[in-house]
């Protein structure tokens, strides 16, 4: 049987595992948690084993009245003098409404909070400042705050997570929680999903600078995390089964907080931007709640730390922005409290020389201990995206130029060092149109291809072709991992037939046509393609089993490099770090020029774009794949070699069948399949390209490159009945 890990805190039995555990159970101030389908006609008991005196003081808005407040009032008028406390309109969290709230409760022995975020927080602060006791019943799985002992007030201007009380009690009625507005439900889903990049940025922390970090929150929490991102329809759609997993994953992320003394588990560089956003942003805009910002920010902060944990080697230089910038920046008030938080974190030159030298020793190793912990990017977007909830800046009426103010200067508002850090510190924000690049992608504006998972039985069941690109769709890191070649193996003992389209060499394809388990290969981005004859066909010998087609004839092949030779010179002369590809001199018709794959560090953007401007200036053709830049001469393509391959191999008609074929992908060059293939699909890694994409699949896997080849297989192969869905 499963520990309840609620049950086991409250109790005070539950240890952490983790060998940086104290050996000391965890314990929380909170006395009493009450998940249940429905808990009406329980609220006086529930409130009464608490023992909070005579005279309770009840706090509602008008919305929250009606869902849940008048009930709890009725019921518990039977064991305590009740006073009604209404809060007018759309409450807001800051300093002055707690004052009047302490005013109007001051006779009370105790508070009982009846709403969620806003009035949760008025209500524990200020129980922590006239110092008495709170329960709290739910009426939206908006926030994790309902049982931490931190609330989040605006003081002057400037959004703080305050000390507060701990709920005595807190019960969530299911029914309740399901009825509540969608997007309050989407808040809480958001709110939920930032653990991962929160605890990339404790951890970060921690490991460059020793600070204080605990695996605890994250632990407690991974079990019903787990659901939530299998089952946001669900959840959607009022399943009270799933709706249970977000109320106890909301609760214990509060425990988690409250373990920590401090929001750092749940609160790091993604609620920094979206309070910055709610700071410095317009008032006229529609109004969002918070756990939609998060969900955003979330992805963003996501974006980026995967960015630099792909990163070999990263540099520091010390901060230049100092207090009157940050005054010219935020105005006279914030910017004095902005730089009493910064001014604390702020790298100084011998700070940043310190912090190269652990960088210079020990990134490899932090790097890999962070990227073990975090959600990727792409399934919390996917996680998203099924949910319906706004994925971007766009959704929430955010202005472009604000959110990217936000990301480049939201780490000033806290003494927490989070990869926001990381990357200013770095540099990173500084490269020319980084912010409009990579935050464009980062937030899924440019992109709207459709989870993988969404693609219809019907039409998987149909597909009889599967084309493949190779480097990083069935590659990762340079390598061909047993599980792709597996893969191709088991899509060909199903029946399927297989052909891979790539950029990469005559000599590569001749191998891969004659060793792996393909149909065919299309090389060198369209100018030849080599297929393995492996049978008679119509009684006819052939006295070479190897068929080898090229676009252009020898002679022309040869003119076309000497020219390409020359194309090499002036890339050579004018971008010194480019290389030639490593596969070059069993090229036959194009010329690769290397910019990552054996080029350390990767050749800038600039230095990309240049390399194709030369081939451009030249007459040729240039188009760009996940590790080179390839250009020729003439007007071959992936696609239209495709077509010959499909006639002369198959005696089909691409045009005639082409809803019969799948075609998979990841960068560029890929462009032209994308475009042709009503049911093209790209590994996660494409979204890497934002707007180089020219077109973009229909489909996106889960999951990148090797992995995500793998996750199509897997449903192509679950779709025909060949295998068990879990077993690839």
């Amino acid at each position: 049987m499963e520990v309840d890990y609620i049950d086991e805190i409250l109790k005070g039995k539950l240890v952490c595992p983790e060998p940086e555990g104290d050996g000391k159970p965890l314990s929380v101030p909170t006395k009493s948690v009450v998940i249940e389908d429905t808990l009406d006609g329980m609220e006086a008991d529930l409130v009464s084993d608490l023992g909070f005196g005579e005279k309770l003081a009840v706090v509602y808005d008008l919305n929250t009245k009606e869902a849940l407040g008048g009930r709890v009032e009725r019921a518990l008028d039977s064991i305590a003098k009740v006073v009604s406390v209404e809060l007018p309109g759309r409450p807001h969290a800051d300093m002055e409404t707690a004052e009047k709230l302490a005013k109007e409760t001051e006779s009370a022995d105790a508070l009982i909070a009846v709403g969620s975020g806003t009035i949760n927080d008025l209500c524990k602060f200020t129980s922590a400042c006239v110092k008495k006791p709170y329960a709290v019943f739910g009426t939206a799985p908006s926030m994790n705050g309902y049982t931490s002992v931190n609330a989040s007030i605006t003081v002057n201007g400037l959004k703080k997570s305050l000390p507060a009380c701990a709920a005595m009690g807190v019960f969530l009625d299911l029914t309740v929680l399901a009825a509540a507005p969608r997007r309050m439900i989407l808040s809480g889903l958001g709110d939920s999903l930032c653990s991962s990049t929160a605890r990339a940025d404790w951890l970060l922390s921690h490991l460059l600078f020793s600070s204080k970090y605990r695996s605890e929150p994250f632990l407690i929490l991974d079990r019903d995390e787990k659901i939530l991102l299998e089952e946001p329809e669900a959840l959607m759609a009022g399943d009270l089964s799933v709706m249970r997993h977000l109320a106890r994953t909301l609760v214990l992320s509060g425990f988690g907080m409250t373990i920590c003394e401090g929001s750092y588990p749940a609160s790091q560089g993604e609620h920094l931007i979206g309070h910055y956003v709610e700071m410095l942003g317009s008032q006229e805009r529609p109004e969002s709640f918070h756990g939609e910002q998060i969900g955003v920010t979330t992805l963003t902060m996501a974006r980026l730390q995967e960015m630099l944990l792909q990163q070999e080697k990263l540099h520091v230089v010390p901060s230049t922005r100092g207090k009157n910038d940050l005054i010219d920046h935020f105005g006279p008030d914030l910017g004095i409290a902005c730089w009493e938080e910064f001014s604390k974190k702020r790298l100084t030159s011998g700070a940043a020389e310190k912090l190269n030298e652990k960088l210079e020793r020990e990134w490899d190793s932090i790097r890999e201990r962070i990227s073990k912990v975090k959600v990727s990017y792409f399934t919390l977007l996917d996680v998203l995206r099924r949910a319906g909830a706004p994925t971007t800046p766009e959704d929430l009426h955010w202005p472009k130029s604000l959110y990217y103010d936000a990301v480049r200067y939201a780490r000033e508002i806290r003494n927490r060092y989070t990869f926001l850090d990381l990357a200013a510190d770095g540099g990173v924000f500084e490269k020319p149109d980084f912010l409009e690049r990579n935050l464009k992608c980062a937030a899924g504006s440019a992109l709207k291809m459709k989870s993988l998972e969404q693609f219809p039985l019907r039409k998987l069941r149909e597909v009889e072709y599967v084309l493949a690109d190779i480097d990083d769709t069935l590659t990762k890191d340079g390598y061909l991992p047993a599980t792709a070649y597996t893969a191709l193996e088991r899509l060909k003992a199903a029946g399927l037939k297989v052909v891979l389209i790539t950029g990469r060499s005559a000599g590569w394809c001749d191998h891969i046509a004659r060793m792996w388990p393909v149909d065919g290969v299309v090389g060198e981005n369209g100018a030849l393609y080599f297929h393995m004859r492996k049978f008679e066909r119509d009684g006819e010998k052939h006295e070479k089993l190897m068929k080898r087609f090229f676009e252009k004839n020898e002679e022309e092949r040869k003119r076309k490099r000497d020219s390409l030779g020359k194309i090499w010179k002036q890339i050579r002369d004018e971008v010194p770090r480019a290389k030639l590809a490593s596969d070059q001199d069993y090229r036959v018709a194009d010329l690769g020029v290397d910019f990552c794959e054996d080029v350390f560090p990767p050749l800038e953007e600039a230095e990309i774009n240049r390399i194709i401007s030369i081939f451009e200036e030249h007459g040729a053709l240039a188009k760009l794949s996940s590790i080179h830049v390839n250009g020729w001469f003439g007007e071959q393509d992936k696609l239209k070699m495709t077509r010959i391959l499909f006639k002369e191999v198959f005696e089909e008609n691409l045009e005639e069948i082409r809803d019969r074929v799948i075609f998979v992908g990841d960068s560029p060059n890929d462009a032209p399949m994308f475009e042709f293939f009503p049911s093209a699909v790209g590994v996660a890694n494409v979204r890497n390209w934002g707007d180089r994409l020219e077109c973009e699949p229909v489909w996106i896997t889960t999951k990148e490159s090797s992995d995500g080849f793998g996750e199509l297989a897997e449903a192509l192969l679950a779709a025909k009945g060949h295998i068990p869905k879990t077993t690839l």
